[in-house]
């Protein structure tokens, strides 16, 4: 099942340009913030001004990985979607392909390729010279294996409501973007607002 995945994946040019593109957005991304907020425009004599250029650049970094993740999630959700509407997975059970090797097989693959990306994306903390990221290497490599663990799995998931694959390609990236990262994290700002105010 391992394999399956493999050559699935690796003879999809729609799978292959939600893998690299993505990263190809966060690298064009925070180096075009980076030529915009030069180091010495907002430098004083404490450094401040350093500090504050490092926290928006960080910032950019982690909002366009999570715009990459949205992107490249549309791959773990559409196999599944593609091999129940062209019967496949049907015909594998009828050849005696049971249920656990299946997803386990599907699993493995996946989990391989979201830590390679995030192999990729640890890498390009260090060569954009991301000084929090660095400074805080150990849970930021945490927290992504634990996201990435979520992205497959909650991808598998949401695959379920898709009929089609095409659908699928059009439509997941921007629910996952929008219901399941942005949406949340406005709810969490506005309930930490409504926190500290409530504390005046």
């Amino acid at each position: 099942m391992f394999m399956r995945k493999y050559y699935a994946t690796l003879r999809n040019y729609k799978s292959l340009i939600l893998i690299a593109l993505p990263i190809l957005f966060v690298v064009i991304g925070v180096m075009l913030g980076m030529v915009k907020l030069t180091k010495d425009e907002f430098a004083d004599e404490n450094g401040i001004g350093n500090q504050t250029n490092d926290m928006i650049v960080t910032f950019t970094f982690l909002f366009l990985v999570n715009f990459a993740f949205a992107l490249n999630s549309t791959v773990y959700a559409s196999f599944p979607v593609l091999e129940r509407e062209k019967k496949i997975k049907y015909v594998l059970r009828v050849l005696g392909c049971r249920t656990f090797p299946y997803w386990a097989g599907t699993f493995a693959f996946d989990m391989l390729l979201i830590l390679g990306i995030n192999l990729v994306i640890t890498l390009l903390v260090f060569v954009l010279n991301l000084h929090i990221l660095q400074e805080n290497l150990g849970p930021f490599l945490g927290l992504m294996i634990i996201y990435s663990f979520a992205i497959v799995t909650t991808s598998y998931l949401y695959g379920f409501l898709y009929d089609k694959v095409s659908t699928v390609y059009k439509s997941y990236a921007a629910f996952y973007f929008f219901a399941l990262y942005i949406l949340p994290a406005v709810l969490i700002a506005i309930f930490e607002f409504y926190e500290v105010n409530k504390t005046f």
